[in-house]
């Protein structure tokens, strides 16, 4: 059943990539329309989201093999996978736009290099662990409807959940795309240096989930309790310090990506400083918050986070550039900024909630009780 799984999967998660990959790059002119995006960068635009469409197939094989990887309890392989194409990325971009004196091009072919790299790397993985019973053969790649159906119940709300943060993210881009060209700019920039924050916390996403899920079916809730508090305590340790150290190299960094002889150079300096000093300090909120709805879909309700997420992430941030936005004393680039860690903390509030209301209904089931016992006769 696991090798069945595990090809059915790979073999959607190509498919649905060049699905979407063909999609992104069709309606691209038209999304980029309907987010106001500046005539004189319009063409730059769809130049980039088009090559950066072509890099769904390759994120999309690598976050299914990553997930199948971490499933079997191999966190790290994934990790160092990651790891590896995001320095690739970075040097790729240096090369591409410093030494190559490419623009917007360089940037997404530097992306979609890395991704691809990551998602070959995840596939050799696991056609090398031939002994292994999820171990992936390309002459077995086929799809079992029976266990397709399963795993799109469980992974259609989580994609309900995504496309939805695309909705909102679309509002903020449409917001900042208001402002001049030099904020435009800053906010490619800015995300650059978010991907690594985020990258370094969403991780906690997918421990959390994997681990709650092997200590849930092992009936080992102590376990559950202390990875949750294990989680937090990392993201607090790791959200907080990373969060410093990035908005301390912000300038250096960001300079990187703005050539010497730009006359909006410092403008653009300045705007993503202000975008960083908003959302840097509150990013352990962000990992919090990953790590609440990781543990929830380990206890095998995904579709509570999904909903908590819908109301809490894009919810608010739509009513944000909706309602707070437009008024004179939010209507910057810091205030575009504002709904991340507003968004952030009010869903992990939620996210909490949702948690112990859960947990309160498994000691009621005697899932708790039996969990308990069930760890006495194992240490006796």
């Amino acid at each position: 059943v696991l090798s069945r799984a595990v090809h059915t999967t790979m073999l959607f998660a190509l498919i649905g990539g060049v699905a979407f990959s063909l999609i992104g790059i069709g309606i691209s002119s038209t999304a980029l329309t309907w987010m106001g995006t500046k005539e004189e960068i319009f063409d730059q635009a769809v130049l980039y989201m088009r090559i950066v469409c072509l890099g769904i197939p390759a994120t999309s094989l690598y976050n299914f093999g990553a997930t199948i990887l971490r499933s079997v309890g191999d966190s790290k392989t994934s990790l160092y996978v990651l790891a590896s194409s995001g320095i690739v990325n970075v040097l790729l971009n240096l090369f591409f736009v410093i030494v190559c004196g490419m623009s917007v091009d360089g940037v997404a072919i530097a992306t979609i290099v890395s991704q691809y790299i990551s998602a070959i790397a995840v596939i050799i993985v696991l056609i090398k662990r031939k002994k292994e019973p999820y171990a992936l053969n390309l002459k077995k790649l086929e799809i079992n409807k029976g266990l397709l159906f399963q795993i799109l119940r469980l992974g259609v709300p989580a994609g309900i959940q995504s496309s939805l943060f695309g909705i909102s993210n679309i509002m903020i881009t449409s917001a900042v795309n208001s402002f001049s060209t030099a904020t435009i700019a800053a906010k490619t920039i800015g995300a650059n240096i978010d991907s690594i924050l985020y990258s370094s916390l969403n991780s906690y996403l997918h421990a959390s989930m994997t681990f709650t899920a092997q200590n849930y079916g092992a009936g080992k809730p102590d376990r559950i309790k202390r990875s949750i508090l294990s989680a937090i305590s990392q993201v607090l340790l790791i959200g907080v310090s990373l969060g410093l150290i990035m908005y301390a190299i912000g300038p250096y960094f960001s300079a990187l990506f703005v050539e010497d002889g730009n006359a909006n150079r410092d403008l653009i300096l300045s705007e993503v400083m202000k975008m960083l000093s908003v959302t840097t300090p509150f990013y352990f909120m962000c990992g919090i918050m990953e790590s609440l709805s990781g543990t929830l879909r380990g206890l095998g309700t995904s579709f509570t986070p999904m909903l908590m997420s819908i109301g809490g992430i894009c919810g608010l941030r739509i009513l944000w550039i909706l309602i707070f936005f437009p008024m004179e004393a939010f209507n910057s680039i810091q205030g575009v900024y504002l709904c991340y860690p507003i968004s952030w903390t009010a869903t992990s509030a939620i996210l909490l909630i949702a948690l112990l209301l859960f947990w309160k209904k498994l000691k009621k089931n005697g899932f708790i009780k039996a969990g308990a016992n069930k760890q006495e006769r194992t240490n006796g």
